[in-house]
């Protein structure tokens, strides 16, 4: 049986909106068979099919109809020997016009006069055109009252006042007088008198009387500025003062100095402190990223240690690591490893000292080895047999000569998932990442997908 081999196709649709490099594609809106450019461009061009003569469509040849007639023709360039309108060529520099109806040949208009809604009576020098809408045409005056304008365009303003100049001064302000068309009609200084002004106050403005200085924290005196006024410090514990200034008094490990006041040492945030014995009768909080402490011997009441108080966003590796030295100082310990869904890891050989995380992308780093007996509900083992029991899930390597199973392994585990086959079937993986069978289809089907799956059938182009 030969195969059965369907283009892209449609019964409603025009013209397909895209075909692939050499598609083809046929409608019966219209009978046309198109075909897809080869060039990538997805242009679609139609190459055979129905044409109706006497009416132009796109992408169709020049067919007349009984007739002789074509409805339009649109060009992108045109050079025509002569232009016939209404059975006429024309008259040298007439154009051609539209009457609603048809088109002419028509007179090319040269004067504002020839105009139909102009009426130009009689135009002086500097004359302008005014729609008159009573006449519904445009008519010609000249500007007139408080300007007049020239055949020039300059427009010349009616003088209204003569006293022309700058007013007001540092002890004199302008006084002007404007008309309601908003033009200046007198102009003037007035002498500024300010004795007589708003809000006057005599004796330079101030009320000395009326403006009081207050003492504020640590200070005392003050009053109205009516006289002179004397602020005093008040001096407390560990305070003294003096007209030689304000001194803090020194005191036991305490120095005062021209360049502050010392207890021996630098104490700030960032500085560090030395004392002798220091006994904490309540709680001692630790801030620093590290504490060491130098001790020969470290006791610890509780029983559970707690590390990372406050890893509140699992940011942080858990654990404990010690030093050694076989030439090159080197780290090794236990921890949680945050990196790594908090698997716990055995180090060893690490040169660089762990901080808030273990740096096991490092080239020293390497997994230390446990030397122990392993007892667990999945595997036991203390000799030279080892017993795995699945029971959940459990991670292993196994290297074996045979290997049988009760049931077939999952595709996730590497196997099928299936137990038994027919000859020519082909494994096709499913979506819950395992594997279906696909049986032979019947003859002069092919192989294919449908754009969610595998299977065999007819080639088919399918409908646009």
């Amino acid at each position: 049986m030969a195969n059965l081999i369907q283009i892209k196709r449609s019964a409603t649709t025009a013209i397909p909106s895209s075909l692939g490099d050499g598609e083809l594609a046929y409608t019966s809106n219209g009978d046309i068979l198109y075909i897809g450019a080869p060039d990538g461009s997805n242009t679609v061009t139609a190459i055979s099919g129905k044409r109706y003569p006497g009416t132009l469509t796109a992408n169709q040849a020049l067919v007349a109809n009984s007739t002789s007639g074509i409805d339009k023709v649109i060009v992108a360039n045109l050079q025509p020997t002569g232009i016939y309108a209404n059975g006429a060529l024309g008259t040298s520099g007439q154009v051609l016009s539209s009457n609603g109806t048809g088109v002419y040949w028509n007179d090319v208009v040269t004067s504002i006069t020839d105009l139909s809604d102009t009426n130009i009576t009689s135009a002086a020098n500097g004359a302008l055109l005014f729609y008159d809408n009573v006449s519904s045409k445009w008519i010609d005056n000249e500007l007139s009252g408080d300007a007049t304008v020239l055949n020039t365009g300059v427009i010349t303003l009616s003088t209204v006042n003569d006293d022309a100049g700058s007013y007001g001064d540092a002890n004199s302000v302008a006084q002007i007088t404007i008309n309601e068309k908003g033009l200046i009609t007198n102009a003037s200084s007035v002498d500024i008198d300010h004795d007589i002004l708003l809000n006057f106050v005599a004796d330079e403005h101030i009320a000395h009387s009326g403006v009081t200085l207050t003492a504020g924290d640590g200070l005392s005196g003050g009053g109205d500025i009516t006289s002179s006024r004397t602020f005093n410090v008040v001096a407390n514990n560990g305070i003294t003062s003096n007209a030689d200034g304000v001194f803090v008094t020194s005191g036991t490990g305490v120095t005062v100095n021209a360049t502050g006041v010392h207890i021996g040492q630098s104490v700030g945030t960032t500085d560090n402190v030395i004392f002798n014995d220091l006994t904490v009768s309540g709680n001692l909080d630790v801030n620093g990223t590290l504490t060491t402490i130098d001790a020969t011997n470290l006791s610890v009441s509780d029983s559970i240690i707690e590390l990372s108080r406050d890893n509140g966003a699992d940011t942080l590796d858990i654990g404990f690591y010690g030093t050694y030295n076989d030439g090159t100082e080197k780290y090794t310990g236990l921890f949680r490893d945050q990196n790594d869904s908090g698997v716990y890891k055995l180090f060893t050989g690490l040169q660089v000292e762990p901080t808030a995380t273990v740096d096991t992308a490092n080239n020293t780093f390497g997994l230390a080895t446990l030397v122990s007996y392993l007892n667990s509900s999945a595997l036991f083992s203390n000799s030279t047999v080892t017993n795995i029991t699945a029971n959940s899930t459990v991670s292993v390597s196994l290297t074996a000569n045979t290997l049988s199973l009760s049931t077939a392994l999952a595709g996730t585990s590497g196997g099928t998932g299936l137990a038994s086959y027919t000859a020519e079937d082909i494994i096709v993986a499913n979506s819950t990442n395992g594997f279906r069978k696909l049986s032979v289809g019947t003859d002069g089907q092919v192989l294919q997908s449908n754009g969610s799956a595998l299977l065999y059938d007819s080639l088919d182009g399918g409908s646009f």
